[in-house]
Protein backbone atom coordinates (compact mmCIF):
# COMPACT_ATOMS: atom_id res chain seq x y z
CA UNK A 1 0.00 0.00 0.00
CA UNK A 2 1.59 3.23 -1.18
CA UNK A 3 1.08 6.51 0.63
CA UNK A 4 1.29 9.99 -0.86
CA UNK A 5 1.91 12.94 1.45
CA UNK A 6 1.23 16.25 -0.32
CA UNK A 7 1.58 19.65 1.30
CA UNK A 8 2.30 23.30 0.77
CA UNK A 9 4.46 25.25 3.16
CA UNK A 10 4.70 28.99 3.55
CA UNK A 11 7.88 29.24 5.63
CA UNK A 12 9.00 25.63 6.00
CA UNK A 13 7.05 24.49 9.07
CA UNK A 14 4.57 22.34 7.16
CA UNK A 15 7.43 20.81 5.20
CA UNK A 16 9.15 19.87 8.47
CA UNK A 17 5.90 18.37 9.76
CA UNK A 18 5.29 16.43 6.53
CA UNK A 19 8.82 15.00 6.70
CA UNK A 20 8.42 14.09 10.38
CA UNK A 21 5.18 12.33 9.49
CA UNK A 22 6.84 10.51 6.60
CA UNK A 23 9.54 9.21 8.96
CA UNK A 24 6.84 7.62 11.12
CA UNK A 25 4.63 6.16 8.36
CA UNK A 26 5.66 2.55 7.76
CA UNK A 27 4.18 2.13 4.25
CA UNK A 28 6.14 3.00 1.12
CA UNK A 29 5.57 6.71 0.62
CA UNK A 30 6.27 9.73 -1.48
CA UNK A 31 6.37 13.27 -0.09
CA UNK A 32 5.48 16.07 -2.53
CA UNK A 33 5.68 19.81 -1.97
CA UNK A 34 2.82 21.14 -4.11
CA UNK A 35 4.65 24.44 -4.56
CA UNK A 36 7.25 22.52 -6.56
CA UNK A 37 4.77 20.54 -8.64
CA UNK A 38 1.95 18.05 -8.48
CA UNK A 39 2.42 14.28 -8.17
CA UNK A 40 2.30 12.41 -11.47
CA UNK A 41 -0.82 10.36 -10.73
CA UNK A 42 -2.63 10.33 -7.37
CA UNK A 43 -4.51 7.23 -8.53
CA UNK A 44 -1.26 5.26 -8.02
CA UNK A 45 -1.61 5.58 -4.22
CA UNK A 46 -3.85 3.84 -1.70
CA UNK A 47 -3.58 6.56 0.95
CA UNK A 48 -3.29 10.30 0.32
CA UNK A 49 -2.39 12.69 3.12
CA UNK A 50 -2.98 16.39 2.44
CA UNK A 51 -1.60 19.21 4.57
CA UNK A 52 -0.95 22.90 4.55
CA UNK A 53 -0.30 25.89 6.72
CA UNK A 54 -2.73 28.62 7.59
CA UNK A 55 -1.58 32.06 6.51
CA UNK A 56 -3.90 35.04 6.97
CA UNK A 57 -6.68 32.63 7.90
CA UNK A 58 -6.47 30.45 4.78
CA UNK A 59 -4.70 27.36 3.54
CA UNK A 60 -2.50 27.84 0.46
CA UNK A 61 -4.34 28.03 -2.84
CA UNK A 62 -2.17 25.27 -4.33
CA UNK A 63 -3.60 22.85 -1.74
CA UNK A 64 -7.15 23.83 -2.69
CA UNK A 65 -6.20 23.45 -6.36
CA UNK A 66 -4.85 19.91 -5.74
CA UNK A 67 -8.06 18.96 -3.94
CA UNK A 68 -10.28 20.43 -6.67
CA UNK A 69 -8.33 18.72 -9.47
CA UNK A 70 -8.44 15.35 -7.75
CA UNK A 71 -11.79 15.44 -5.96
CA UNK A 72 -13.18 12.24 -7.51
CA UNK A 73 -9.95 10.31 -6.95
CA UNK A 74 -9.69 11.47 -3.33
CA UNK A 75 -13.18 10.25 -2.53
CA UNK A 76 -12.11 6.73 -3.60
CA UNK A 77 -8.93 6.73 -1.51
CA UNK A 78 -8.05 6.61 2.16
CA UNK A 79 -7.47 10.30 2.97
CA UNK A 80 -5.85 12.08 5.88
CA UNK A 81 -5.90 15.84 6.40
CA UNK A 82 -3.73 18.10 8.55
CA UNK A 83 -3.05 21.78 9.11
CA UNK A 84 -0.22 23.71 10.71
CA UNK A 85 -0.88 27.04 12.40
CA UNK A 86 -0.29 28.94 15.61
CA UNK A 87 -3.95 28.93 16.73
CA UNK A 88 -4.15 28.11 20.44
CA UNK A 89 -7.91 27.78 20.80
CA UNK A 90 -9.54 24.57 19.62
CA UNK A 91 -12.49 26.51 18.19
CA UNK A 92 -10.11 28.60 16.07
CA UNK A 93 -8.26 25.49 14.82
CA UNK A 94 -11.61 23.86 13.99
CA UNK A 95 -12.64 26.95 12.04
CA UNK A 96 -9.42 26.87 10.00
CA UNK A 97 -9.82 23.14 9.36
CA UNK A 98 -13.42 23.66 8.23
CA UNK A 99 -12.52 26.51 5.87
CA UNK A 100 -9.45 24.68 4.50
CA UNK A 101 -11.05 21.43 3.35
CA UNK A 102 -14.43 20.75 1.66
CA UNK A 103 -17.11 19.19 3.86
CA UNK A 104 -17.33 15.94 1.85
CA UNK A 105 -13.56 15.44 2.07
CA UNK A 106 -13.54 16.17 5.82
CA UNK A 107 -16.32 13.64 6.30
CA UNK A 108 -14.47 11.07 4.16
CA UNK A 109 -11.07 11.49 5.89
CA UNK A 110 -10.05 8.71 8.26
CA UNK A 111 -7.33 10.82 9.91
CA UNK A 112 -7.39 14.51 10.83
CA UNK A 113 -4.66 16.44 12.57
CA UNK A 114 -3.45 19.75 13.87
CA UNK A 115 0.35 19.82 14.08
CA UNK A 116 0.94 23.23 15.68
CA UNK A 117 3.15 25.86 14.12
CA UNK A 118 6.18 28.08 14.24
CA UNK A 119 7.14 31.67 13.70
CA UNK A 120 10.72 32.10 12.55
CA UNK A 121 11.27 35.82 12.25
CA UNK A 122 14.42 35.58 10.13
CA UNK A 123 12.39 33.84 7.42
CA UNK A 124 9.76 36.57 7.19
CA UNK A 125 9.73 39.66 5.01
CA UNK A 126 9.60 43.06 6.69
CA UNK A 127 5.80 43.44 6.58
CA UNK A 128 5.16 39.87 7.80
CA UNK A 129 7.70 40.35 10.59
CA UNK A 130 5.94 43.54 11.69
CA UNK A 131 2.51 41.85 11.65
CA UNK A 132 3.75 38.77 13.54
CA UNK A 133 5.41 40.93 16.19
CA UNK A 134 2.06 42.64 16.77
CA UNK A 135 0.15 39.34 16.89
CA UNK A 136 2.62 37.37 19.01
CA UNK A 137 3.80 40.33 21.09
CA UNK A 138 7.40 39.13 20.74
CA UNK A 139 10.23 39.25 18.26
CA UNK A 140 11.61 35.89 19.38
CA UNK A 141 11.16 32.75 17.29
CA UNK A 142 8.28 30.53 18.45
CA UNK A 143 8.44 26.76 17.99
CA UNK A 144 5.21 24.91 18.76
CA UNK A 145 5.27 21.89 16.46
CA UNK A 146 3.27 19.18 18.22
CA UNK A 147 5.39 16.05 17.86
CA UNK A 148 2.81 13.98 19.78
CA UNK A 149 0.05 14.96 17.35
CA UNK A 150 2.25 13.93 14.42
CA UNK A 151 3.02 10.60 16.09
CA UNK A 152 -0.70 9.94 16.79
CA UNK A 153 -1.58 10.81 13.19
CA UNK A 154 1.10 8.41 11.89
CA UNK A 155 -0.16 5.71 14.27
CA UNK A 156 -3.67 6.11 12.86
CA UNK A 157 -2.29 5.70 9.35
CA UNK A 158 -0.14 2.71 10.27
CA UNK A 159 -2.98 0.91 12.07
CA UNK A 160 -5.21 1.24 9.05
CA UNK A 161 -2.72 -0.28 6.60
Amino acid sequence: MKTLIVFASGNGTTERCANLLAEKVTAPKEVVNLKKGFPANPEDYDTIIIGGSILAGKIQSVVRKFINRNCEILMKKRVGLFICCMAEEESERDKYFTTSFPQDLRDHAFAKGFFGGEVIFSGLNLLSRFIMKKITKTDQDIHKINQDAIARFAETINKSL
